[in-house]
């Protein structure tokens, strides 16, 4: 009994005597076959709407002449495709005018300039066509003379359907520079 006990004493001192660390590790094993797949999971909720759809210009020279010897002057962007029924009922049409003489200055249209310049820039959608119609205008009845703006762009964000229960974004509130930095628009 005594060497049984020896016995059992000596290979538990040499089973816990011996690491892992003592051996190097085997070669990986081959590639097992592929297994069956699953189920179709259910359907996911809907996301919000994406940002692909984000239609923007260019900047676009100014087509209004100078020196404007009247009141009131109007060009037009032509053929603007994205302007459907639907993007002028539910989406977001926004106008630009850009200042390059001195430094960059971009402004979104209604614009009031009060000063020197007393003139007012806004931009309409021609009900007609797909034209978006911008209009000078002087604001004390003066001749309006040289334009401030040297160019103009336009972004175009169609309507979405808001996800339940979140609000949607609203970008007339969003500035031009956080616009193009929602939507990586390119300058």
């Amino acid at each position: 009994m005594k060497s049984q006990i020896f016995l059992l004493g000596l290979l538990a001192t040499i089973f816990l005597a011996c690491s892992g660390d003592d051996g190097e590790d085997g070669a990986i094993g081959p590639q097992g076959i592929q297994g069956e797949q699953g189920p179709e999971g259910p359907q996911g909720e809907t996301g919000e709407t994406g940002t692909a759809n984000v239609i923007y210009s260019d900047w676009i020279p100014s087509g209004f002449e100078s020196p404007i010897t009247d009141i009131n002057a109007a060009f037009s962007i032509p053929n603007v495709e994205a302007l459907t029924d639907e993007v002028k009922a539910n989406g977001f049409i926004a106008v630009y005018g850009r200042y390059t003489s001195i430094s960059t200055t971009i402004h979104p249209l209604p614009k009031s300039l009060y000063g020197l310049r007393m003139q007012h820039y806004d931009f309409s959608i021609s009900d007609l066509n797909q034209n978006i119609v911008i209009r000078i205008s002087s604001i004390d009845g003066s001749d309006i003379e040289i334009p401030l703006y040297d160019d103009y762009r336009y972004i175009i964000i169609p309507g979405g359907i808001p996800a339940a229960g979140k609000m949607a974004t609203d970008y007339s509130q969003m500035s031009y520079e956080e616009i193009v930095a929602h939507f990586n628009i390119p300058e």
